[in-house]
């Protein structure tokens, strides 16, 4: 597949992420004022209760059946026979999940809304968009997901009017995502033929796929058990609802820069395959490069607009998000990059080993750090903790992989953005002071923000920038001409 194919994939990712940024920008606002911080907080606790059984039930499926499809899918007769293996444990994996989910259940305080959250738990395991990210086919995804999320948002606003909506919203949420899933379903049988249950040999599968989900568990500690310890350790679930409200729009962004992961991930485990190591090592470096030039100034400017946009955004009784969110925006730089060494490259040349040493040691410094400081500092130690625990994981497997790139190399590569990144945060700022905390202010801080970001990169001439700059005005000049011709 040429690079071609890579960039569009990249625009097809990169164009629904910004849809899924859009789309809490509408509806984000209006559910922290129908249900409430309380109901918004038991949301957010069930929600990452529910995560935490799909990931823990999938055993490391998502990633390693990516990698696996891209490993054979040159070959028709390997694909059919990988895809069929690999969707009945996913089947297995189901059943033996909901089993223990029911009993987790029937034990907790909020019983009726995790029953109403199985269909969320249905939806994780049926999804196959693995199969179309294995064979870099990401516009069939985009195109299903856009829909699904669009009739979704305007049930939102048609039925869910208050607190004691809470119910239905869950119920919702949770069809629509499980349907969108079951739409893909659609498009196997050209792709990979029809589903078979002879000859397969799923034990095959179990080792490796364990071997990946190790690091997954790890980084569960810290991804999905901080809401879990904010409502144990403060005794507050409204606390469970703040940080997840100010995490949420800080990772708005972030999948944009994420969305390269979904379609290297498959590119770089395929060169690997044909042990390709110079265009690995490319890739991994033109990764990290990009990552660093959106990342920076992202954490930069969110922590700048936050004092003025939680106020309007989220509405009365959220000014802790504030804090919250200041605290937290680094993870926009540190998961960017760990997305790149982890994700993109380790993940793909199936060294397991490290990733795994990586979450573990990461989830155990989060664990400790939350166990001391959520008492005391409620959400904002919480994100102190998750801050550390993200710069952590992606320094330990960032030393680890001098073979592709050095850490002083990355530096040498950040200096630029920093210098910019601060320059942009200080203007940011002063415009913040100066209109208050009111929408238009956040507006100009963001356009402020990204043209005293851009201005001083053509200054410097960062090579990175000028390289994308000139491409952009080339694709601008082609489409030109062809409209004149």
């Amino acid at each position: 597949m040429s690079k071609k194919k890579v960039v569009l994939n990249y625009i097809y990712s990169s164009f629904y992420q910004l849809f899924l940024i859009i789309v809490p920008l509408i509806t984000a606002p209006y559910l922290a004022r129908t249900l409430l911080p309380e109901a918004v907080g038991i949301n957010s606790y069930v929600s990452s209760v529910v995560q935490i059984f799909g990931l823990l039930g999938l055993i490391g499926l998502n990633n390693y059946s990516i990698r696996e499809i891209a490993y054979v899918r040159d070959d028709k007769e390997k694909l059919n026979k990988v895809f069929n293996e690999l969707f009945f444990l996913r089947i297995i994996c189901f059943i033996i999940t909901v089993i223990v989910y029911l009993i987790y259940a029937y034990f907790s305080e909020y019983r009726m809304y995790f029953i109403v959250q199985l269909v969320a738990v249905f939806g994780i395991f049926v999804d196959i968009s693995w199969l179309y990210a294995g064979l870099e086919e990401f516009k069939m995804t985009v195109t299903r997901s856009f829909i699904v999320k669009i009739i979704n948002v305007i049930n939102i606003f048609l039925f869910i009017h208050g607190p004691e909506d809470l119910y239905l919203f869950m119920f919702i949420s949770s069809v629509y995502s499980a349907i969108g899933n079951l739409i893909l379903y659609t498009g196997i049988k050209k792709r990979v033929g029809k589903i078979k249950i002879k000859n397969l040999n799923i034990k095959k599968h179990l080792i490796p796929t364990i071997k990946l989900f190790a690091p997954q568990v790890a980084s569960l500690v810290y991804l999905q058990c901080d809401k879990m310890m904010i409502k144990f350790l403060s005794d507050n679930v409204s606390n469970v609802g703040f940080y997840d409200q100010a995490e949420r729009i800080v990772k708005m962004p972030l999948a944009l820069i994420t969305a390269l992961s979904s379609v290297m991930l498959p590119r770089v485990a395929n060169e690997f395959n044909k042990n390709n190591k110079e265009n690995i090592k490319k890739y991994v470096k033109t990764a990290f490069n990009f990552s660093l030039f959106m990342a920076i100034p992202l954490m930069f400017g969110l922590i700048a607009i936050s004092s003025t946009m939680i106020p309007w955004f989220l509405g009365d009784g959220y000014d802790k998000v504030i804090s919250v969110m200041m605290m937290v925006s680094p993870i926009v730089l540190f998961i960017s990059l760990s997305s790149v060494s982890g994700t993109q490259y380790l993940t793909a040349v199936n060294n397991t080993k490290l990733l795994t040493i990586s979450y573990v040691i990461g989830a155990m410094l989060n664990l400790i750090i939350n166990y001391f400081l959520i008492p005391k500092f409620g959400p904002v130690g919480a994100a102190i903790g998750t801050v550390i625990a993200e710069f952590t994981v992606f320094f330990v497997q960032i030393i680890n992989i001098k073979e592709i790139i050095k850490f002083s190399e990355l530096i040498y590569m950040a200096f630029k953005y920093i210098i910019s990144g601060i320059c942009m945060l200080i203007i940011c700022i002063i415009v913040g002071n100066y209109f208050g905390t009111t929408i238009i202010s956040t507006i100009i801080q963001i356009i402020s923000g990204f043209t005293i970001y851009m201005v001083l990169l053509f200054i410097f001439r960062d090579k990175f920038f000028i390289e994308i700059s000139n491409k952009m005005i080339y694709i601008i000049k082609k489409r030109l001409i062809k409209k004149i011709d």
